[in-house]
């Protein structure tokens, strides 16, 4: 009797940790062409999976329904007059420490070749560095710069929730705020600025 009680918890603990909580950085890419829209915005997925990388799923759906791993990706975005290529990264974890199993997502993106957003830091931060969390993108079907710039920012040294929007263009395309938004931008961003 005995033994087949240590058979069996011996068996619940290896199943345990086979079968684990993965936590992983998604980004979550929307782009409506005749719209002229683009949304992309950080996402933590966890599942309970024995996968350890998120492109090791195999659930087409997610790719379907936007959901996309920060690895390598690079995704173009076509409107009417111009054209967005956003590019991110992420470094394999290493597993060890408390912030190394999940490194930090780069984001790029450019508007007809010229950076409008370079080399930020994107979503969730373990080490507490200020991100941008998402960026809408609204254009007019004419030839102006976008009509409505919008990015979100994740600082825990501001508030609690710490999240907060800018916005960098108006209606009449008058540059609120200096392009392009870098790391060092983001850094040193307030809320009330």
């Amino acid at each position: 009797m005995k033994s087949k009680l240590f058979l069996s918890l011996l068996f619940i603990l290896v199943c345990q940790s086979v079968r684990s909580e993965s936590e992983f950085d998604i980004v979550r890419y929307s782009c409506l062409n005749n719209a002229n829209y683009l949304n992309i915005s950080h996402e933590q997925l966890i599942l309970f999976s024995t996968a350890k990388n998120f492109e090791n799923i195999d659930y087409p759906y997610w790719k379907n329904a936007g959901f996309h791993s920060p690895k390598g990706l690079n995704k173009t975005c076509k409107f009417e007059k111009s054209e967005y290529q956003l590019t991110t990264s992420q470094s394999n974890g290493n597993g060890s420490g408390m912030c190394s199993a999940q490194p930090e997502v780069t984001l790029n993106l450019l508007r007809n070749g010229i950076p409008i957003i370079n080399n930020v830091k994107f979503g969730y931060s373990c080490y507490g560095n200020n991100t941008v969390t998402s960026i809408v993108v609204l254009e007019k079907s004419k030839d102006y710069d976008p009509e409505f710039l919008k990015v979100c920012y994740r600082s825990i040294k501001l508030n609690e929730e710490g999240e907060f929007c800018k916005i960098y263009f108006d209606a009449y395309s008058k540059v609120k705020n200096p392009l392009p938004i870098t790391q060092e931008t983001v850094n040193a961003i307030q809320k009330n600025s």
